[in-house]
């Protein structure tokens, strides 16, 4: 209701100025009538028939005459958006190219600052009501009225056209079905191996290592990172699996907890192939297109990753944590208890586990309690990676093989050992081994790899669990469409916020941000703007998806425009661009870590059977911690430091730290 009462408020609030005069004729008016300030204007032109009625909607372009000069605009459907630079003398004469038609002209203008309402509503309302599906669209609503004039009679066309105009737009585009075919496949595939028992026999294959305190916590974390796909069902796999080992070798449920919320949740942001990082190229995808960048999404991402501090030195942390036998803080009061007094079963609200996803919960039990074998879960695995490996490298040979034909480069074949050899003389300059590597990574088709190597993933799964004598092909049918629908609140999102994503550009708000920002913020504190801002967001709401489906469509351009007027080269714009795409996932990865109403720590709290303010007591120093340290590496990135000394850096901090403030726990 609230938000309800917000939107009837904005009605009167943000109703922008519309006029509408008439020509049949030259019609001279004044520009500052009409035009006020550093706003953006919108003309619609409609054409009328005798009787005065309208015929059609104009198409073409139409003549401006400003001190004497023609300025000619283009109109698309009736419409032609432009800034008030045009608009700097006091009289503007319009001339229609047939001086026996009649036109009706209806001039609308909005403040420049309304351009980012969409976003900040999205951003409040997710605030408020801790739900990102709903304040996504309202935002992608609210951003449709202010282009067709934020009045009463256009509530109902506005909610039309969000449907046959911008959701219907995103889901035109081969990249954005690309991931949605993707994250549909990869949920079949998960409650595939589930069912079959796979996921239960590898679990069990790979904790028979563990023999005490230390080897039961790094098989933990070697588990949780070969679940890297998703973290959800890393979180619930692992915890539930571990946690009986974890508790004959007396390790706590908070330490079990934060191994495996923080491994689940750094494994998914840096891996290639999983649902997060999928979403992250997708928007990075859009926002080098929108900047019109010749780089490719995984070539950006791959770059960005040596930015990533905050996931990387987490997992350096939980590993030295664990080697080392220390812990600090509440974590090692904790461990301490555990081993003296042994474990003790401290039960959660119930109101807490109302927030887990249940689908999810219900996929991973087997079909069969008798257990299943591990090649059932390892096979789909294998296959997803090395696919998805050889997707990039057969399409990258295929666009490098054209890049060198438009070069000039007598290249013979396109097969891949011709392409790899001529690799030395591209752009005329020798390369190294991974290098070559690189460019044919960096050539390949990211979303092509993805739907190969998710499709043969789920054929392959679904093969195998035909194979389980209690599951029979109508069983297996409808175990692979579950898989489907526990993905689709998270591909909601994501259309959602591909819509959000067009609305905010057709409103221009991304140049609106970037003169706002520009001498207010020095590009090299952009990084961590970004950091705080998805930190922020992220701890709020709990959801990293929101972080992303917000942040990353307003951030990514407005970091490269930024850094471009501020006079740096354009190698010191990517490297503050990359920056920004690493730290908005981190940022939002930080965020959850230490939200309480975050899916991801509450599911850690359940799989792991702690009480869940412990959780998050025990584990929000370890953040903390680690997100200073990813803020100071930050400023030592961006004067050039190369990214091995950063990541030694921040490594050798967090040695010192473990080493003088741990606490050994024997």
């Amino acid at each position: 209701m609230r938000g309800l009462f917000l939107l009837i408020i904005s009605f009167f609030v943000l109703s922008p100025i519309t006029s509408e005069l008439y020509a049949k004729t030259d019609f001279k008016f004044s520009a500052p009538n009409y035009i006020i300030g550093d706003e953006f204007a919108e003309i619609q032109i409609v054409r009328l028939n005798n009787k005065g009625t309208p015929d059609s909607t104009f198409n073409g372009k139409i003549g401006f005459y400003i001190d004497k000069e023609l300025k000619v605009l283009e109109f698309i459907e009736g419409k032609a958006l432009y800034t008030t630079t045009l608009f700097k003398s006091s009289e503007i004469t319009f001339k229609p190219q047939n001086q026996t038609t009649l036109y009706s002209i209806k001039i609308r203008h909005l403040p420049d600052w309304l351009s980012i309402i969409p976003p900040l509503l999205a951003i409040a309302l997710s605030l408020i009501f801790h739900e990102v599906i709903t304040s996504l669209f309202l935002s992608v609503f609210v951003g449709v009225l202010l282009l067709m004039g934020f009045e009463f009679s256009n509530v109902i066309p506005a909610f039309l056209r969000v449907i046959d105009s911008y959701i219907l737009e995103v889901l035109r585009d081969g990249k954005h079905l690309s991931l949605i075919s993707f994250a549909f496949m990869v949920g079949g595939m998960i409650a595939l191996i589930a069912k079959n028992g796979g996921l239960t026999g590898l679990v069990n294959k790979i904790s028979a290592i563990a023999h005490s305190s230390r080897s039961a916590q790094l098989t933990t974390l070697f588990l949780s990172l070969s679940i890297f796909f998703d973290n959800y069902v890393n979180i619930l796999i692992v915890g539930n699996t571990m946690r009986p080992i974890t508790d004959k070798y007396k390790v706590s449920r908070e330490k079990l907890a934060f191994i495996v919320s923080t491994t689940a949740a750094s494994a998914a942001s840096l891996a290639f192939f999983t649902t997060w990082t999928g979403a992250e190229m997708v928007y990075v995808h859009d926002a080098a297109s929108y900047l019109r960048l010749g780089n490719s999404a995984f070539s950006i991402f791959f770059k960005s990753l040596q930015y990533a501090y905050y996931p990387i030195f987490m997992l350096i942390l939980t590993f030295a944590l664990i080697v080392s036998k220390k812990d600090f803080n509440k974590m090692a009061d904790a461990e301490v208890s555990a081993r003296s007094a042994g474990i003790k079963n401290e039960q959660n609200d119930k109101s807490i586990e109302k927030n887990i996803e249940r689908d999810i919960v219900e996929i991973l039990h087997p079909e069969s309690q008798n257990g299943g074998k591990w090649i059932n879960a390892a096979f789909p695995l294998i296959v997803l990676f090395i696919t998805a490996i050889a997707g990039l490298i057969v399409t990258g040979t295929e666009n490098i093989y054209q890049k060198m034909l438009g070069k000039g480069i007598p290249i013979t074949s396109q097969n891949l050992s011709t392409v790899w050899k001529y690799l030395y003389d591209f752009d005329n300059k020798n390369i190294s081994f991974f290098q070559k590597l690189g460019e044919l990574f960096g050539n390949g088709d990211f979303y092509i790899a993805l739907l190969w190597s998710s499709f043969s993933s789920l054929l392959t799964a679904f093969l195998l669990t035909l194979l389980h004598k209690n599951i029979s092909l109508k069983r297996t049918t409808e175990i692979m469409i579950h898989g489907f629908r526990v993905m689709l609140s998270a591909i909601i999102i994501l259309i959602f916020s591909w819509s959000l994503a067009e609305i905010t550009e057709d409103l221009h708000a991304t140049e609106y941000l970037s003169s706002v920002i520009t001498g207010n913020i020095k590009p090299s504190l952009l990084p961590i703007v970004s950091f705080l801002l998805a930190a922020t967001f992220a701890f709020s709401t709990g959801s990293v998806w929101g972080a992303m489906a917000i942040l990353y469509p307003l951030l990514v351009p407005v970091s490269w425009m930024i850094s471009a007027s501020s006079g740096l080269s354009v190698s010191d714009t990517e490297s503050v661009t990359y920056n920004v795409i690493a730290t908005i996932l981190s940022g939002s990865v930080f965020g959850i870590h230490c939200s309480p109403v975050s899916d991801s720590t509450i599911m850690s709290s359940i799989a792991s059977d702690c009480n869940h303010i412990q959780h998050i007591k025990t584990q929000l120093p370890y953040a903390a911690t680690i997100a200073l340290i990813s803020i100071l590496v930050f400023f030592f990135s961006l004067i050039n430091f190369h990214w091995f000394f950063n990541l030694g850096l921040g490594t050798t901090l967090i040695i010192l730290i473990v080493k003088f403030s741990g606490k050994r726990v024997e």
